[in-house]
């Protein structure tokens, strides 16, 4: 009896130890014997992780979100659908993961996101179907991969996004549909772009530089992607071009794919593009196109004018051969004399 008492003291300690620890400002989920704490967050500065669903679904949350340096881990579902809130997420240096959909569908936050620059995991759909932040998104170099979904329809990144030297894997979705307004610029080292990675980022402007490192872009990867400009070169390493992958991207003036890749036919459907040519390697003789779709303007110009001036020549050449058909029958009208029949 008294050992049963002891056990149960103990598990009481530790489990408002746990809950303790967590925050001083509310009592989390944790605890299953609490509701939602409400009001600003004040998390323990001797926290090393904020535990899986921690505050999921706590929508009376207000203020900004403040991790206290120290914290390595934070779990999943931690702060996913908190929709209170109305500042900023400060994430320090020290966390190295963030595990699935820790801050998923939480609005409200606001400013940029910056992430930490020792962070080398970050979990399925992170911060997806996020709204509310506002400015650039910052990846730390530390990053080998994109996580799938992990910045999908997260509505308020704007500016340039520069996906860092050492990510090497875009994964499914990891940008779809988040309206950036500047420069996409993929490292050197990449090496696969995911299914839908960057579909419907209409605000995407300037050139798309795909790296040498490339080999796969899989399907609708850049799908209505619509502000890009000027020539788009596939790299020779890129073995696929995948289903409408960059289908509806109606702003490059020509694509260049090299004859070793496979594209399929709606690969640049729906681009004002109607035939893709190889392209040129520098100091390289010209090659002929491809059977696969893009031409830029000046090309199109080139080939109406250059059908024109065939069609002028014909005429011209036509109008001689007649003029000398003429000429030789009144040579034999004139020759050949009645009294000679």
């Amino acid at each position: 009896m008294l050992y049963n008492y002891i056990i149960y003291v103990l598990f009481l300690y530790f489990q408002v130890t746990l809950v303790e620890a967590v925050t001083t400002g509310c009592i989390s989920k944790t605890n299953p014997s609490t509701a939602c704490c409400s009001g600003e967050i004040e998390l323990d500065n001797t926290l090393t992780a904020i535990e899986d669903d921690a505050f999921e679904d706590c929508s009376g949350l207000t203020g900004s979100i403040v991790i206290p340096d120290g914290v390595v881990t934070i779990g999943s579902n931690a702060f996913k659908s908190c929709t209170g809130l109305d500042g900023t997420l400060t994430l320090p240096n020290s966390v190295t993961s963030i595990n699935l959909r820790a801050f998923s569908s939480c609005s409200g936050l606001t400013g940029p996101l910056v992430l930490p620059n020792a962070l080398t995991y970050i979990g399925t759909g992170v911060f997806s179907m996020c709204s509310g932040f506002t400015g650039d998104l910052i990846i730390p170099n530390t990053l080998t991969q994109i996580s799938f979904q992990g910045f999908q329809h997260c509505t308020g990144l704007t500016g340039t996004l520069t996906i860092p030297i050492g990510v090497t894997s875009m994964s499914s979705y990891a940008f779809s549909s988040i309206p950036f307004t500047g420069e996409l610029i993929l490292p050197e080292g990449l090496e696969i772009i995911g299914q839908q990675a960057f579909k419907a980022g209409v605000g995407f402007t300037g050139t798309l530089t795909i790296p040498s490192t490339v080999t796969d872009i899989q399907g609708k990867a850049f799908y209505q992607c619509t502000g890009f400009t000027g020539d788009l070169i596939i790299p020779k390493t890129v073995a696929t071009v995948g289903i409408e992958a960059f289908m509806d991207c109606t702003g490059f003036d020509s694509v260049g794919v090299y004859p070793t890749t496979t594209t399929d036919t709606t690969s640049f459907q729906n681009t004002g593009i109607v035939t893709v040519i190889t392209p040129i390697p520098t100091g390289q003789p010209s090659t002929e196109p491809t059977s696969q779709p893009t031409i830029d303007t000046s090309f199109k110009r080139k080939v109406r004018d250059s059908v024109s001036e065939v069609s002028n020549d014909i005429v011209d050449v036509l109008g001689g051969v007649r003029g000398n058909i003429q000429s030789f029958l009144k040579n034999i009208r004139n020759t050949i004399k009645p009294r000679d029949l």
